[in-house]
């Protein structure tokens, strides 16, 4: 059940800053504990929390995740699609993905395709070239 934020009465209003709050500290725990403290653009793992109330009247949910919205919400769909025991949708081709990999493979100094101390290899460090070749290639 829905219940927009104008309609709250004061108590509810209460309890969802409270939650609001309770689940900001909840998700820069859970996001330190997965990812580490690494800067954002070096995470690789992204969550979603979903806070709710059993009683009654009802409150409104509370979501907070810490990725990008677009992501979240297509990594919701895909889990929702999962418990209905449906297949969820493919995603469109993406016509730059072979180009990209063959431009990392040729940078990659991990596999001596060139020296780190080239220009490439000195600022891109290995493991951005590891982690990138792994999320276009799919792997988990």
């Amino acid at each position: 059940m829905h219940i927009p934020d104008d309609d709250l009465t004061p108590e509810q209003r209460v309890t969802q800053e409270r939650l609001e709050k309770q689940a900001r500290e909840i998700a820069s725990a859970m996001d330190v504990a997965i990812n580490g403290d690494v800067p954002k653009a070096e995470r690789l793992y992204g969550f979603a929390l979903l806070m709710f109330s059993f009683g009654d009247p009802p409150q409104p949910a509370t979501y907070i995740s810490n990725g990008e919205r677009e992501d979240m919400i297509r990594a919701i769909e895909e889990w929702l699609s999962r418990i209905k025991g449906q297949e969820p949708a493919s995603p469109p081709a993406d016509p730059l993905r072979a180009p990209l990999l063959a431009i990392l493979d040729a940078v990659d100094y991990t596999a001596d395709a060139c020296a780190p101390t080239e220009r490439v290899g000195a600022v891109l460090p290995a493991v951005l070239i590891e982690n990138a070749r792994s999320a276009l290639r799919g792997a988990p």
